[in-house]
């Protein structure tokens, strides 16, 4: 990406978060690192929240999830949001997609193999792939399940729920400049071979696996990249976790 769309980048990004706070207490820190660097892939602004296959939409879920905040945050960092049900035409311009919590309320929506094929494009591609889920009474873990096996990924969801807040496990860069990130209620997430980022009463709610030349991370409670200023109210990291995740690109 270009050094001047870089700085326009980061400079709208610092803007947005300058409301935000930090935990223990430090209020509308900007101390973010720069939003994307020089990969040399073709530059990408677009962000995918999508809701089809049975995701939780705008509506939200129980009155949360709707995910209108975070996308209010990620277009204040001069990214493009699409919110849809739609499968798109072409994920060309997708740096990161956010599968909200498919199999919530369609058991039976599985990702055919083309959709698949897609997903695994935007990795190869350098970008991300979210998949959020929910507690094992609200979604089905086999569809979720399945979809991040196919993915690439070796961890999977066991639908126990596991209450926050949350905390980084180990160094990565998902959780730099993060000490705690608000939760609902998550369902644990079994790291199998990859690299557990967040935990919650000693078990793993987040974990992330490097896929091509991209990311593919699974969240267990959609809530955390949703409700960010709830979060950010209660002094948590919720929003900085969004944009290390938004600049792993």
């Amino acid at each position: 990406m270009r050094r001047s769309t870089v700085s326009t980048l980061t400079a709208a990004f610092l803007l947005a978060l300058a409301g935000g706070s930090r935990g223990n207490g430090d209020t509308g820190s900007t101390d973010i690192p720069p939003l994307d660097t020089d990969t040399g892939q073709p530059p990408r602004y677009g962000v995918l929240i999508y809701t089809g296959h049975g995701g939780v939409g705008s509506e939200g879920l129980e009155g949360s999830m709707a995910h209108q905040e975070s996308s209010a945050w990620l277009e204040g960092a001069g990214l493009t949001v699409s919110h849809t049900s739609t499968w798109p035409a072409s994920f060309d311009s997708y740096r990161m997609v956010i599968l909200a919590a498919p199999g919530t309320y369609d058991g039976s929506a599985e990702f055919v193999p083309e959709e698949r094929a897609e997903l695994l494009g935007v990795m190869n591609a350098g970008g991300t792939v979210v998949v959020e889920a929910e507690p094992g009474s609200l979604l089905n873990d086999d569809v979720l399940n399945a979809l991040v096996w196919d993915l690439g990924g070796s961890m999977y969801t066991t639908g126990e729920a596991l209450d926050g807040p949350a905390a980084p496990w180990g160094e990565h860069e998902l959780t730099a400049n993060v000490t705690s990130v608000g939760l609902d209620l998550s369902t644990e997430v079994e790291r199998g071979d990859e690299t557990c980022v967040l935990e919650a009463d000693d078990q793993c709610v987040a974990v992330a696996a490097g896929a091509g030349a991209g990311w593919l991370v699974l969240i267990g409670d959609g809530n955390l990249l949703s409700d960010v200023s709830r979060w950010s109210d209660g002094g948590h990291d919720n929003a900085r976790f969004l944009s290390n995740l938004a600049q792993l690109y």
